[in-house]
């Protein structure tokens, strides 16, 4: 199985970053397990990740088993793959860093985590389909899933990155930059380098 880290330079928060990749993946991991053992005595008992139960009995992996295996794991990727990124997020926040750095760690092990997983789900479907006797044939190709789980990670960090611009706020001015209250001949000033950058920024769209 795919060893789960990453190599080269490490940031400082990656033990931390580490440690809730390890969680989910041991949390899926074992839900895979579960399905795994089905063929021992033909029984699988689970919840999807809605809290619905999964329940079979005298029934080898075949039509409605099948279908449901496949549709089992996606959501808890779906779900749980963005609460470990907003979690990060949220500790950068915390502690006054810059997450770009932080976040793109992070992606870089759940993409190690998605492909390791999605493989392990191919090779218990294999294992599944030949009843304990795995065929060479059933091992289907998850490169397609893979990739596509790797591009919603992507998207998931770049959503995370557009919360709060604190340049935002210094590069536009609000009115009492331009209007100012100051001691003169009529009480009010015009701060006009202020006022000369609004008005660029106007005339460019900005």
């Amino acid at each position: 199985m795919e060893p789960l880290f990453l190599t080269g330079k490490r940031t400082l928060l990656y033990p931390q970053t580490a440690r809730k990749v390890e969680l989910l993946d041991n949390a899926i991991f074992e839900k895979i397990q579960k399905w795994r053992m089905f063929p021992a005595r033909w029984e699988l008992e689970t919840e999807d990740f809605h809290g619905k139960k999964i329940s079979y009995r005298g029934i080898k992996y075949t039509g409605s088993p099948e279908m449901v295996f496949w549709c089992y794991f996606q959501p808890f990727f779906d779900h749980e793959i963005p609460k470990v990124l907003a979690e990060i997020e949220k500790e950068c926040s915390n502690k006054n860093l810059p997450p770009e750095e932080f976040l793109k760690e992070a992606a870089d092990l759940l993409k190690v985590m998605v492909s390791r997983l999605w493989k392990e789900i191919a090779k218990t479907h294999q294992i599944l389909k030949g009843n304990g006797f795995p065929k060479v044939e059933d091992l289907r190709d998850m490169s397609g899933t893979i990739s596509a789980a790797k591009e919603k990670i992507d998207a998931e960090v770049a959503a995370l990155l557009l919360r709060g611009t604190p340049a935002l706020h210094e590069n536009n001015p609000s009115p009492e930059d331009i209007l100012e209250i100051k001691p003169n001949v009529m009480g009010i000033g015009i701060n006009f380098n202020a006022f000369v950058r609004w008005a660029i920024r106007k005339w460019k769209g900005i």
